[in-house]
């Protein structure tokens, strides 16, 4: 199966951990830690995708 990355969406990993998608830049996805953070992070989204393996929308 594999993950659809949304705008907006927040993603929870196997510890509990989450980010939410804030945006796209080309093969890279934008993420908040938590939803009201200044701090927005980048990472490409294959590696978001191995982050969030065996993810649950919440």
């Amino acid at each position: 199966m594999e993950l659809q990355i949304e705008v907006g969406k927040t993603y929870y990993n196997d510890s509990g951990r989450h980010r939410t998608v804030v945006g796209f830049n080309g093969h890279l996805v934008n993420y908040k830690m938590k939803a009201n953070s200044k701090t927005t992070y980048c990472v490409a989204i294959w590696e978001f995708e191995k982050w969030a393996k065996g993810v649950v929308d919440r």
